[in-house]
């Protein structure tokens, strides 16, 4: 597995280390803005510079990282990655970097979140 480095050289060994745009993430996957928050980890928009493509990258934060939990997202994305609809994000990718910090790379989709949707209409 591979460490994180950002584009200016920095070296960071940890993603609960502050995580800014730049960021190269196993020499592959360059972060590019944040995309979402929650009580596990991160979502950023990241770039894969092999492919030249968007991505979605999953981080989850260092102080809820144990083996159990690392077994759960090794068991999410084999689920995920199994599952073909159109409704659910493909997941391209499970890796660790140096430390490892487990992270899931899927498919970006754009769009607007439910949470907007719900705000401007009545229904649904």
């Amino acid at each position: 597995m591979t460490g994180v480095t950002s584009s200016s050289g920095a070296r960071a060994s940890k993603f609960d280390e502050p995580l800014f745009p730049g960021v190269l993430i196993a020499g592959r996957y360059e972060l590019e803005r944040p995309l979402s928050h929650g009580g596990m980890g991160w979502l950023w928009v990241a770039r894969d510079i092999v492919l030249d493509v968007s991505v979605a990258i999953k981080l989850i934060r260092q102080d809820l990282r144990s083996d159990s939990i690392v077994e759960r997202m090794l068991l999410e994305a084999r689920l995920a990655a199994r599952i073909e609809h159109p409704a659910i994000v493909r997941v391209l990718a499970l890796d660790a970097n140096a430390a490892g910090a487990p992270f899931i790379v899927m498919e970006l989709l754009e769009g607007e979140d439910l949470r907007s949707v719900l705000g401007r209409e009545e229904r649904l």
